[in-house]
């Protein structure tokens, strides 16, 4: 018997609901999207960075399995506390527990239609194997019931946390990852798929302008090339706000390089002061790499570190410190504060450069911020003098 080949798949259109690109990564979503949707696959597994568009794609795949009209249920695991989830999801039924009531959960509203479950990375193992259940038999009992209630949907199951290291680390059912990722669809963050940033910034501008009412004109589409040398840590959503942020400095209706270039190095301060480590965490750092290479003795730390063992403890348990109390010297703000009350004028030298030493635990950064070279503060904490010549 000879079998008919099948029609070729007929790819779906993504951009007609606003996920656009044109990388190769991005023909691969469109390609998996329609095989979903051809063969009407479910659980289906969305993975990817904070800010890619997780949830717009999984609405994409719910409107062309379903239609607008079905009910397109968002459940967010991760605002839900763990232990109300199961009701939250499942329902329940008076006496139950303590001050239970008979209710209805959320799968029960997604049926005939689609439950988006964001952050699966958050359901504790317990309510995991409850999951399991119902996305094998499609049955699930409300909390404090015997009786079977079926679901009639679809899942669609996203999360931006790495699955695989959670299920080594026992943090996530082996058997539950295999079966939702099954079908798996990836969306790369923005870093890795550069030529996509002109063309969602271009398709986003344009609704950012009819939003304010600014329409805005792009004489040339080099105009976005400053777009593809920023990291995009917040991906598709960062730049969305950016381009926000962007509209509202260009004087005039025409939009230039230098527009998105003076929004950028703005993001790229903020974020380049947001990732450097507090003086907390500096000196917590410090602290607790002396401990460690003393083996625990609080006593000998405290000789080396030149801090009391009460403050030692202090600083290991997270507790917040008065800057003064670490030390005569402290850094704050990028500014040196001294406390002279603490320094003997015949030391303030060498004990500016130890002090600045213990808190940077480098001598070369030390000698940086010291505005000497590292030879000479060498010599000063030696306690030699610089000689004149």
């Amino acid at each position: 018997m000879v079998v008919p080949d099948s029609p070729p798949m007929e790819e779906v259109n993504l951009e007609r609901y606003g996920f656009v690109g044109i990388s190769r990564a991005y023909e691969e979503i469109q390609k998996s999207v329609s095989q979903v949707v051809r063969y009407r696959l479910s659980p289906v597994l969305i993975t990817g960075e904070t800010g890619t568009g997780k949830d717009l794609l999984a609405y994409i795949i719910h409107v062309l399995l379903h239609g607008e009209k079905a009910p397109f249920v968002t459940i967010d695991l991760a605002s839900m506390r763990p232990e109300t989830m199961e009701v939250e999801l499942f329902g329940s039924v008076k006496g139950a527990f303590t001050d239970a009531i008979t209710r209805n959960g959320l799968l029960k509203s997604a049926n005939d239609g689609t439950a988006f479950l964001n952050e699966i990375g958050t359901l504790p193992l317990d309510t995991q194997k409850r999951f399991l259940r119902l996305i094998e038999s499609g049955k699930y009992r409300k909390l404090g019931s015997n009786q079977d209630h079926t679901f009639s949907g679809f899942f669609i199951i996203a999360t931006n946390e790495d699955l695989e290291a959670m299920v080594s680390e026992g943090r996530f059912r082996k058997d539950l990852y295999f079966r939702i990722a099954r079908h798996r669809i990836h969306i790369p963050p923005l870093r890795e798929r550069q030529e996509d940033i002109p063309v969602i910034a271009r398709y986003h501008l344009q609704r950012i302008t009819e939003k304010f009412g600014n329409p805005v004109r792009i004489k040339d589409e080099k105009v976005f090339e400053p777009l593809k040398d920023y990291p995009w840590p917040g991906n598709v959503r960062e730049l969305i706000l950016t381009l926000e942020r962007v509209i509202v400095l260009v004087e005039g209706n025409e939009l230039t390089r230098e527009h998105l270039q003076r929004v950028l190095n703005i993001e790229s301060s903020i974020r380049q002061r947001l990732e450097q480590p507090s003086y907390q965490t500096r000196l917590r750092n410090i602290v607790e790499e002396c401990v460690s290479e003393v083996q625990g003795n609080l006593l000998e730390a405290s000789q080396k570190l030149g801090l009391s063992v009460p403050v030692i403890e202090q600083i290991l348990a997270g507790e917040k410190l008065s800057e003064s109390s670490t030390g005569p010297v402290s850094i704050n703000h990028g500014f040196l504060i001294v406390d002279l009350n603490r320094v003997p004028l015949s030391q303030l030298r060498e004990t500016i450069a130890q002090e600045i030493v213990r808190l940077v635990g480098n001598k070369k950064e030390a000698a940086r911020i010291l505005g000497i070279s590292y030879p000479t503060l060498w010599r000063i904490l030696k306690g030699k003098k610089e000689s004149s010549g």
